[in-house]
């Protein structure tokens, strides 16, 4: 009775007792054998008085479960991975070959697990793994090269979103982008994603810097016409030329100069009226240009005209040539012995040479040498004894 009761007490919290299939019984009929849905069994003994003496329980009556984490078949993007994890148990088997709690997948397929108890009971449990191929992008710039300040467009397709990391970006999410990047090497970087998946695509854009800006002067802001000055520029770049232009419709005045790392000059050409000059500097590696933002400025005021010798009781003076750079004579051809000296002023009357004063006769030439003065116009006086004759001299641009 002690033994039924014990047997009692199985089926009573057994929780498999519910899904017995079958019996088997021995040869007058008592039951031997209760075989369950899921192949649990129970096995029993009996004494010689009929009573049952022993019942014993199969060792896989509360076999394991294989339990997968995730459960459900997963999808994977190219070149990513899943860890696969079992529940605890005695020993593992998974059907790559690994014998440890969790593995880690990176190819499709079916992924079996059988799991076992210290009984040497298991069970199995399958996951199905996909893998997704990735998308395809590429980047389409305009321009893989630039100036300083110029925009490039970087284009791209074959995804659904878009995420794009680089300098001075005003949209990130477009397939199509608008970018001002700044002087040196720059990377942009595209990360597309289509169904879960995600590519990434990169280009590179150089953007070299402009000619420093210099400020251009003219030599002789001033001068006459028909005459020609230079326009200045200190601290020119090596590996930069320099083409001056007329600032009224860009048109170019002369032959490119090559910078050369100090001042170098910009001849104007013959001026016959005031002139605006801007000045186009171009790297000649890049062929990155600028027009320097100064312009400058020559004024034509003074106009050459035929100058005649004068003649004052009897005595013939001339200036020859007139105009000139500066040395030019005073030629005299004197009636009578007369105390000559010669005096030049400024336009300003500041008197700036003088003469010794002689006294000559007969045919004179005194030589004026200024070859240092500025361009511009000054007043040549002569004296004869008491009579003062004045006339203007040119001097022009060196």
């Amino acid at each position: 009775r002690k033994v039924k009761a014990k047997i009692l007490l199985i089926f009573i919290f057994s929780p498999v007792m519910v899904f017995c299939q079958s019996y088997t019984y021995d040869n007058i009929g008592r039951i031997s054998t209760i075989i369950y849905k899921d192949s649990a069994k129970i096995y029993y003994s009996y004494d010689a008085n009929g009573n049952r003496t022993l019942a014993i329980i199969n060792p896989c009556f509360l076999k394991p479960k294989a339990i997968i984490s995730p459960a459900r078949d997963t999808s994977i993007c190219t070149g990513d991975s899943i860890i696969l994890k079992s529940d605890s148990a005695y020993s593992y088997k998974w059907s790559t070959g690994a014998s440890t709690q969790s593995i880690i997948v990176k190819t499709k397929g079916i992924d079996t697990l059988i799991v076992s108890d210290i009984h040497g009971c298991s069970d199995t449990a399958k996951v199905t793994i996909t893998v997704k191929t990735l998308p395809s992008i590429t980047i389409t710039p305009t321009a893989t090269k630039l100036c300083q300040g110029n925009a490039d467009t970087l284009s791209a397709s074959g995804v659904t979103s878009y995420k794009w990391k680089g300098s001075n970006l005003t949209d990130s999410i477009s397939s199509k982008i608008a970018v001002i990047p700044p002087v040196g090497t720059n990377i942009y970087t595209l990360i597309g994603t289509t169904n879960g998946c995600s590519a990434r695509d990169s280009v590179t854009i150089t953007v070299n810097p402009l000619p420093t800006d210099l400020i251009p002067k003219a030599k002789d802001s001033t001068i006459c016409s028909g005459t020609s000055t230079n326009i200045v520029l200190p601290a020119s770049q090596n590996g930069v030329s320099y083409q001056l232009r007329n600032n009224a419709n860009n048109s170019n005045i002369g032959n490119v100069v090559q910078g050369n790392g100090s001042s170098i000059n910009l001849p104007t050409g013959s001026l016959t009226a005031t002139t605006t000059f801007n000045v186009l500097a171009t790297n000649t590696t890049s062929s990155c240009s600028v027009v320097l933002s100064k312009t400058t400025t020559v004024i034509v005021n003074c106009f050459v005209t035929a100058i005649t010798p004068v003649t004052s009781n009897g005595d013939n003076i001339s200036i020859f040539p007139n105009p000139s750079n500066g040395s030019f004579s005073v030629n005299i051809s004197l009636s009578t012995s007369k105390i000559v000296s010669v005096r030049v002023f400024d336009m300003n009357g500041k008197p700036i040479y003088q003469t010794t004063s002689k006294r000559l006769s007969g045919q004179q030439i005194i030589p004026i040498p200024l070859q240092h003065l500025s361009a511009g116009n000054y007043h040549v006086s002569v004296l004869l004894d008491n009579t003062i004759i004045t006339r203007d001299v040119i001097i022009l641009p060196k």
